[in-house]
């Protein structure tokens, strides 16, 4: 990594900041006056970035209104930074990236300082297959009280869908929290600190919980699968039996059936000369749906005691909720 104090941006200059440089460390780092000038020739490409986030390349930076607001002109180029990073965009970073695959590193990564001859003279073919990755990763070194908690945040809420991890030290904890329910009301938090057993019990619990939760989900699907629900539940009735699956409520059928019974179904799945309708009287005659339900009852009750046991009331009662409804799921 090469760190190097940058010119204070124009837009600090009247601010009291303006009289301690500002420090930016990280891969493919680039000063104010160089984004100015990609800002230029890619604005025909990425304008509507570029007015809120100055720098910024590629995808649009989706932001929600509230946090625009609120961030300061250096946050707004900070987030641009780590966006380009984060997508793979960054020239810097991909530069250096470049030189070290081709065996041409040098100690720098700084833009300045890059031999983009020598990268533009590497052959794709000297290449093989899979050996090149878009490199995607940034450290924000700003200094304290400039915001980068929020930045930061900005970032990851960007992408909702994924589950991030937030490691800092234990005094920054709350703060971290106190940030996203501040400005990202809408993204659920958990806490894992204490002592290591404590946050061994809290990751135990909910992985176990988690995992069952996804067997409740599986098996009510099964049931499902024999159009017991009135509703659409997104596929065409007896799919899995079409597809050669055995699942749940067929197992249990042919489990509670006579071996004659049993072997005559199977006989028929395997050389494909059934009807649905065959086999899910067969099916629905047993008592495969009662244990389904019995066996969806008893995995709910163990992911009721794992998450009863979770300290975080939000994330609690968020796992409850989401369990009880792939319980009754379609009902």
């Amino acid at each position: 990594l090469a760190s190097r104090a940058s010119k204070v941006p124009a837009s600090l200059m009247r601010s009291s900041l303006a009289k301690r440089p500002r420090t930016v460390s990280g891969l493919g780092s680039t000063t104010t006056t160089q984004r100015a000038a990609s800002l230029k020739s890619d604005n025909a490409q990425s304008n509507t970035n570029t007015i809120d986030f100055p720098g910024a390349k590629g995808e649009r930076i989706n932001v929600h209104a509230s946090i625009r607001s609120v961030l300061r002109p250096h946050q707004r180029e900070g987030i641009a930074f780590l966006w380009n990073c984060v997508t793979g965009v960054n020239d810097g970073l991909n530069n250096a990236y470049m030189q070290t695959i081709s065996g041409n590193r040098n100690d720098s990564f700084d833009d300045e300082s890059e031999d983009e001859d020598s990268i533009s003279k590497m052959k794709a073919s000297e290449l093989k297959d899979g050996d090149v990755s878009i490199p995607r990763g940034a450290v924000l070194a700003d200094e304290m009280g400039l915001g980068k908690t929020v930045q930061a945040l900005t970032v990851l809420a960007m992408n909702m869908d994924e589950t991030h991890l937030v490691v800092c030290p234990k005094t920054l904890i709350y703060n971290w929290e106190s940030e996203v329910k501040k400005f990202f009301p809408e993204m659920k938090v958990m806490i894992v600190d204490g002592t290591s057993e404590r946050r061994r019990k809290v990751i135990e619990n909910i992985s176990k919980a988690a995992k069952l939760i996804g067997i409740v989900f599986q098996v009510r699907d099964d049931l499902l699968d024999y159009g017991i629900s009135k509703g659409n539940i997104g596929k065409p009735k007896m799919q899995d039996i079409l597809e050669d699956k055995i699942t749940y409520p067929l197992y249990y059928a042919l489990k509670s059936s006579s071996k004659k019974d049993s072997s005559k179904i199977l006989k028929k799945l395997k050389n494909k000369d059934f009807s649905e309708e065959e086999v899910a009287n067969f099916v629905s005659s047993s008592s495969a749906f009662n244990k389904c339900n019995s066996l969806i009852q008893s995995y709910s009750n163990e992911i009721s005691k794992c998450i009863n046991k979770i300290s975080n009331k939000e994330i609690r009662d968020e796992m409850l909720n989401l369990s009880e409804s792939l319980k009754n799921r379609y009902e």
